[in-house]
């Protein structure tokens, strides 16, 4: 298929770590990884409704933004360097390991609201 990097089986434990995460008993049985910046889209649907991957293993659709406004919140700027967010290969699970999850914003939403 054009745009389509590789697909796998949904129970196959040899697939990578992308594929082994959202495996369930819930998902297609063939799991397939486009090419960046593609989606996979129903049939007839000329466009995307919304411009977003949400899923594919790139740094570009795993770059996490936010930005924390409002009473109580300290401007700290940025933290961290910038991701090369052009790179064209999947990440491996070692590099995925050492991302920010969204987790980790839980602890700062729970003291700006007093939780």
């Amino acid at each position: 298929m054009p745009n389509v990097r590789a697909a796998w089986c949904r129970d196959d434990a040899s697939a990578p770590w992308f594929v082994r995460r959202f495996a369930h008993e819930r998902c297609p049985d063939i799991l397939i990884l486009p090419h960046r910046s593609y989606q996979l889209l129903p049939k007839g649907l000329a466009k995307p409704s919304v411009p977003a991957h949400h899923g594919p293993p790139y740094l570009s659709d795993l770059n996490i933004w936010t930005v924390f406004s409002g009473a109580g919140v300290r401007t700290l700027g940025k933290l961290g360097d910038a991701l090369d967010i052009s790179s064209e290969e999947p990440l491996e699970e070692r590099q995925e390991a050492l991302l920010p999850k969204q987790v980790d914003i839980h602890p700062t939403i729970r003291a700006i609201c007093n939780f």
